[in-house]
């Protein structure tokens, strides 16, 4: 779900600055957006998981 969600946020994102300067997205010119947004989101939620459990190790 939170990679769904970062997916959406980075292209929807990038999606309104391009057409706000009347410009074609560049999410629709190449797919590399839409991959780097879904890798990030992928990190963030490695290392959200990792310091949960590293959190709960420590009592």
């Amino acid at each position: 779900m939170a990679a769904v969600l970062g997916m959406i946020s980075g292209i929807g994102g990038g999606m309104v600055r391009d057409v706000l300067m009347a410009r074609v997205p560049v999410v629709l010119r190449s797919e590399i957006y839409a991959l780097a947004a879904i890798g990030r989101s992928g990190g963030y939620r490695r290392q959200a998981a990792s310091l949960t459990i590293s959190a709960a190790t420590k009592r």
